[in-house]
């Protein structure tokens, strides 16, 4: 039921996001025979009693969608949310942490790219080199690639419009993370109007 509404699955354990990526594809395989299972989540619905093997008619590999009966027999096309790999850009505080910057972005391929396919992008955290004409073009080689997003800390990383449009337009990030804090627009907009509102 929740597959229907998620758009991504994101983590900071590169062997993990493998592991779903592996299952969902297993499972968008025409015939399968098995229930969606990643380690450590479990989903009675997605069993096999309930989805009944997939025809390639229904099935798009390319799409990584797939048309099935779920629990009551409705029909419903589940589309395989994008999974990205999120990474930190100071020294790691935990193992599985992934330390990246965009001085060096040459690990990444190695960790999303594998022999039997790839995770869709990855998720960067926010680093002052990221609004270098260099960082940029660093960025910009990666998006070329993969889908590529940034995340901050709140109230330690600029979040504002002047560092979202760069990140977007010049560094060619898909996704920025923010909090939309009430200054977010301040410095870029001329004077509002009072017949203008804002939702």
């Amino acid at each position: 039921e929740l597959l229907e509404h998620c758009a991504a699955i994101m983590s900071f354990d590169a062997f993990a996001m493998q592991s779903v990526r592996r299952e969902f594809n297993a499972w968008l395989t025409p015939g399968r025979n098995k229930a969606l299972q990643i380690p450590g989540i479990s989903s009675p619905r997605l069993s096999p009693e309930l989805i009944p093997p997939a025809s390639p008619t229904h099935l798009s590999l390319n799409g990584d969608t797939s048309t099935t009966a779920l629990g009551g027999g409705t029909k419903s096309t589940l589309t395989k949310p994008r999974l990205y790999l999120l990474t930190v850009s100071n020294p790691p505080e935990k193992p599985h942490e992934l330390w990246v910057n965009t001085n060096d972005l040459s690990h990444i391929d190695g960790w999303l790219a594998m022999d039997d396919g790839s995770l869709d992008g990855v998720y960067l955290q926010f680093e002052p080199h990221m609004l270098t004409d260099d960082g940029a073009s660093n960025l910009r080689e990666l998006a070329k690639r993969y889908d590529v997003g940034v995340w901050g800390l709140n109230g330690q990383d600029p979040d504002d419009w002047e560092t979202f449009h760069w990140l977007t337009a010049k560094c060619g990030a898909s996704y920025v993370n923010s909090d939309l804090p009430r200054n977010f627009m301040k410095k870029s907009m001329e004077p509002v109007q009072s017949d203008v509102s804002f939702f």
